[in-house]
C-alpha cells in the first residue's frame, strides 16, 4: 500500500476514534459539570500540571525517536528504548512523591495530594503503552491502537459517570482511569506484537538522549506556555475561578483536541518518511494547511458565535462566566490549528533545536505578560493578554518552519488567509457585541454564506480540489 493510502486510512480511523470520543466525552462532561463543583475541576487541573511537568523531563521524545530511527538495527533499539522508558518512568514516580506534599501546601488544598496519587498510577501504566503506540504510529498501523483507545476511553468516561453518581465527587474524574490503565497497557502490548526481552543495551541510550534532549526542552518550555496560565490562575484567582477557566479552556480545545492529533499523528511520520525529499514534504504540508483551514476553522468560528447557547445548554447556567473566556481562547485555538504541523515539520527534518531556541526567548516574555495580565485582577484581561501573546508566537514559528521547505510565499496561502480573515473578523464582531442566542443563529447564517460563497463561487476550482482531498482521506478505500 502506498504511503498516501496508508496516511488516508490512518486519518479515517483516527477520525472515527476522535468523533466517537468527542460524543462520549461531551455527554459525560455535561453530566459531570452539573454534578461536581467548579473547584473540583480546578483541583484536578492543578494536580495534573505537576505530574505533566515532571513526566516531560523524563520520558519525552522517546516515541518520536522510534519513529525517526530508520536503521537496520531498529529492533535492538526498540528493546533498549523499552527499558530506558521504564527506568525513567520510575524516576518520575519517585520525583512526584517527593514534591507532592509541597505542591499541595502551596495551593492550600489537601485534596491535591490524593488526586495526584491516582494520576500517578495512570501515568506509570501509560509509560508501558508509549512504546507499542509509537510503533503503531511509525508503521501508520492505527487500527489496533484506535480499537484499544476507543474501548478503554469509553469505559473510562462511563466509569466517571458511575463514580460521580455514587458520590465520589472530585475523585470521579481520576479513579476510573487509574483502574483501567493497567488493562489498557496489557491490551496494547498484546496487539502490537512487541515482546520485551532482557536486552537493555545501554549503548543505545546515548543517541536517544542526544535526539530527545531537544524534544524534552521543547516539551518543557512548551508546558510553561500551555500550563503557565493554570499555575497563575490557580494562585491569583483561586480554585473556583480556575475551574471556570479550565472548563472554558477544555471546551475551546474540544474540537482541536480531537482534530489536532489527527494532524500531528499523521504529519510527523509522513514528514519523517520523506525527509530527504523537501518537495514531497512541502506538498503534504500545503495540502494539510488547506484542509485545516476549511475543516477546523469554520467549526471553531461557529462555536464562538454560538458560545452562549452551547455552554449553558451543555454544562448548565452556573457556567455562564465561562462564555467570554471560551470565546477569547478560541481565537488562539483557531490560529493554533493552522500552525499545528509546525513542530512536526521541525522534528521530522532534524531541526528540533530551532524550536528550543525560539522558546528560550518566548517563555520569559509569555510568563511576564500573563503575570501582568493577572495583576489586573480580571480573568478577562488576563485571557486577552494570553491570547494575543500566544497568537504572535505561533505565527512567528510557522513563518520559520515554512522557510525550511521554501514555502514562505504569500501566494501559496492566499485562500487560507482570505478564509481565515473572514472567520477572525466575524468572531471579533460577535465577541464585541456580546450577542444573544437568537442573534447567534443569524450571525451563523451570515458567516456560512460568506465562507461558502468564497470557495464555491469565487474559488470554485479550489473548492473541488479540497472536496477531492476530503474524499481521498475519508471515503476512498
Amino acid at each position: 500500500m502506498s504511503l498516501a493510502k496508508q496516511a488516508g486510512r490512518a486519518f479515517s480511523l483516527m477520525f472515527f476514534r476522535r468523533v466517537w470520543g468527542a460524543l462520549v466525552s461531551f455527554s459525560v462532561m455535561a453530566y459531570l459539570a452539573r454534578t461536581l463543583d467548579k473547584s473540583d475541576f480546578g483541583v484536578v487541573a492543578i494536580s495534573a500540571v505537576l505530574l505533566q511537568f515532571i513526566q516531560i523531563l523524563a520520558i519525552s521524545g522517546i516515541g518520536e525517536y522510534l519513529i525517526f530511527y530508520q536503521e537496520e538495527d531498529k529492533k535492538k533499539m526498540y528493546q533498549s528504548a523499552f527499558w530506558l522508558n521504564i527506568f525513567l518512568g520510575l524516576i518520575v514516580c519517585m520525583a512526584v512523591l517527593v514534591v507532592l506534599p509541597f505542591w499541595a501546601d502551596f495551593y492550600n488544598d489537601p485534596r491535591i495530594f490524593n488526586i495526584i496519587l491516582f494520576l500517578l498510577i495512570s501515568f506509570f501504566f501509560s509509560v508501558f503503552s508509549s512504546l507499542p503506540n509509537a510503533l503503531f504510529r511509525k508503521d501508520l498501523n492505527y487500527k489496533p491502537m484506535i480499537l484499544i483507545q476507543t474501548i478503554f476511553g469509553t469505559l473510562n468516561n462511563l466509569g466517571q459517570v458511575a463514580a460521580a453518581f455514587m458520590g465520589l465527587g472530585v475523585y470521579s474524574l481520576v479513579v476510573p482511569n487509574a483502574i483501567l490503565m493497567p488493562f489498557m497497557a496489557l491490551a496494547t502490548y498484546y496487539y502490537s506484537g512487541f515482546k520485551p526481552m532482557l536486552q537493555i543495551r545501554v549503548s543505545y541510550w546515548k543517541p536517544i538522549f542526544k535526539y530527545t534532549r531537544y524534544v524534552i526542552m521543547q516539551r518543557v518550555l512548551g508546558k510553561f506556555i500551555n500550563e503557565g496560565d493554570t499555575f497563575i490562575v490557580g494562585k491569583f484567582f483561586g480554585m473556583n475561578t480556575l475551574g471556570i477557566y479550565n472548563l472554558a479552556y477544555q471546551f475551546s480545545n474540544l474540537f482541536m483536541g480531537y482534530f489536532l492529533p489527527l494532524i500531528t499523528n499523521i504529519t510527523f511520520p509522513v514528514f519523517a518518511k520523506n525527509n530527504k525529499d523537501l518537495q514531497m514534504v512541502k506538498n503534504h504540508y500545503l495540502r494539510m494547511i488547506q484542509l485545516i483551514s476549511v475543516v477546523s476553522v469554520p467549526v471553531i468560528t461557529l462555536m464562538i458565535i454560538n458560545a452562549n447557547v452551547l455552554i449553558t445548554t451543555i454544562y448548565g447556567s452556573k457556567w455562564n462566566d465561562a462564555v467570554i473566556i471560551f470565546q477569547l481562547l478560541s481565537l488562539f485555538v483557531m490560529v493554533k490549528t493552522l500552525t499545528s504541523p509546525t513542530n512536526g515539520l521541525f522534528n521530522a527534518l532534524g531541526y528540533p533545536q530551532k524550536i528550543v531556541y525560539f522558546m528560550l526567548y518566548f517563555v520569559p516574555v509569555f510568563l511576564l505578560s500573563i503575570y501582568f495580565g493577572a495583576s489586573t485582577q480580571s480573568i478577562i484581561y488576563f485571557t486577552i493578554v494570553l491570547v494575543i501573546v500566544r497568537i504572535f508566537g505561533s505565527l512567528y514559528m510557522m513563518s520559520k518552519s515554512l522557510s525550511l521547505i521554501d514555502a514562505n510565499k504569500f501566494t501559496l496561502f492566499y485562500d487560507v488567509i482570505i478564509s481565515f480573515s473572514i472567520s477572525i473578523g466575524i468572531s471579533l464582531v460577535v465577541i464585541y457585541l456580546d450577542i444573544s442566542n437568537q442573534s447567534g443563529f443569524v450571525f451563523s447564517l451570515i458567516y456560512v454564506f460568506f465562507f461558502t460563497s468564497y470557495y464555491y463561487i469565487i474559488r470554485k476550482s479550489k473548492f473541488y480540489e479540497i472536496k477531492n482531498e476530503i474524499q481521498r482521506l475519508f471515503f476512498k478505500k
